[in-house]
């Protein structure tokens, strides 16, 4: 007797491939690379060689599927599982671990590339702009590698990746972090500031601290930076380059930002109520991930709804990032803003082509000059040339220009020849609590201070 079991055998051949490979990028799925990566342990054992995990996650992929929609998130995470197949080579295994998280099984004995060259060639490949329906999309990745050794398992192995993987994204993008056991002691204390951070804004014990920025040419305080501040119990204030990567990385920063704002709208309407003749504006930082959130400017309409607060009297502060993430949606918000009354500035502002461009075709009322280039601007031509440009460009678009981290009496004066219309920075004040800044503000502020770092207007 015959029969023939060809259809039998595909179905069950089918059923396999859709068990062990991931049905959006048609990679191996978490499954099929753990028990690849156990059998190459497992065979480790007569002949020991370094088996190596690299753990890949993109940045900013989240701020692309929240700004641009699944589909266009789907999509990107194809083309990124194509580019990973043709950066690496026959004896690497990749798959797709979940989310925007891919993994590299790497094999020294039947892999022509060493780990550093594998990993450069990630970056090369991903770091190529991407075309999803006509729409040009922009990531990077972090990448961090763990290497076998005694008694090391499968998800130990893994689990060491990836704590270095965010090793890598605590340093910025474009990152490769090899792993350590002293970044275990990092991880867990990253987590536990999480918790920590999650439980503040619950319970609404983060404060907001102000900076002045100063008319050079009055010398009055012409608006007010908002900052937020946490001191976490038992350890004492936590500086913001520690919680605010936190934030963004969690997405935490979007209850934050709404919940600073809310304090910020409040705080509006009590000065404004004791100084009715103030025109203090308040600047607020934005972040891309609040940017992209659907219900982030719903949120900023209903918390002046519920104030009472002025848009009129807010600058909303955004970074080229926010911008860049999906520049339709952001010129969309930003007009959205200013139909609000709200006045809109470019933070940390450089003078390369997207940034020139972002003042060509986004309402732009401020750009605000990176303190980086405040450091040697008393010596450096290079430098002093590129403000001066800058200073010249925001006066010919009618832009207000801000100088940040002016900390010496030698910048104010270079700034002051140059005309340019605002400063802050350590010279004038620190930033404060609300108490300490109305007191620079109204009846108490002795007016010579900041007169004498200025000079004589008259």
């Amino acid at each position: 007797m015959v029969r023939d079991i060809s259809e039998r055998a595909a179905f069950e051949q089918q059923l396999h491939y859709q068990a062990t490979h991931d049905a959006l990028t048609g990679l191996p799925n978490r499954d099929h690379a753990r028990n690849h990566l156990r059998l190459l342990l497992e065979s480790n054992d007569a002949d020991p060689r370094p088996i190596s995990v690299l753990f890949v996650d993109l940045d900013p992929f989240k701020v692309v599927n929240d700004s641009r929609g699944h589909q266009v998130g789907d999509e990107l995470l194809r083309d990124v599982g194509r580019r990973l197949r043709s950066a690496i080579d026959d004896g690497a295994l990749c798959a797709r671990f979940g989310g925007d998280e891919f993994i590299v099984v790497h094999d020294p004995s039947a892999s022509s590339l060493r780990l550093g060259e594998l990993a450069a060639a990630i970056h090369r490949t991903l770091a190529q702009p991407f075309t999803v329906f006509d729409q040009r999309v922009d990531v990077s990745c972090s990448i961090g590698i763990a290497s076998s050794h005694l008694l090391v398992d499968t998800d130990e192995l893994i689990s060491n990746a990836d704590v270095a993987m965010y090793r890598s994204k605590s340093q910025g993008r474009s990152y490769t972090t090899f792993y350590s056991p002293a970044m275990r002691i990092g991880l867990e204390e990253r987590e536990a500031l999480e918790c920590s951070l999650r439980s503040a804004i619950e319970q609404r014990s983060v404060d907001v601290h102000f900076q002045p920025i100063i008319e050079l040419a009055t010398g009055s305080i012409r608006s007010v930076e908002t900052l937020a501040r946490w001191n976490l119990a038992g350890k004492g204030p936590v500086m913001p380059s520690e919680f605010i990567p936190v934030a963004e990385e969690t997405g935490l920063i979007v209850p934050l930002g709404r919940l600073i704002f809310e304090m910020v709208s409040r705080q509006q309407v009590r000065w404004q109520s004791a100084h009715p003749d103030s025109e203090l504006r308040f600047s607020v930082n934005v972040s891309a991930r609040e940017l992209a959130h659907s219900d982030w400017l719903s949120g900023i309409k209903r918390i002046l709804e519920e104030t009472g607060a002025e848009a009129s009297g807010f600058t909303f502060e955004l970074t080229e990032t926010a911008l860049s993430s999906n520049i339709s949606l952001a010129s969309l918000r930003l007009q959205q803003l200013r139909d609000l009354g709200a006045e809109i500035a470019l933070d940390d502002f450089e003078t390369g082509y997207c940034s020139l461009t972002y003042l060509r075709e986004m309402p732009i009322d401020t750009v605000k000059i990176d303190h980086s280039f405040m450091g040697e601007l008393d010596t450096e031509d290079l430098d002093n040339n590129i403000i001066a440009l800058v200073i010249a460009l925001g006066r010919s678009l009618d832009i207000t220009v801000v100088a940040e981290g002016v900390e010496t009496e030698a910048q104010l004066a270079m700034l002051r020849s140059m005309g340019c219309d605002q400063a802050q920075g350590f010279l004038f004040a620190l930033p404060q609590n609300a108490a300490a800044i109305e007191q620079l503000l109204w009846p108490e502020f002795d007016e010579s201070t900041i007169g004498k770092l200025l000079g004589d207007q008259s």
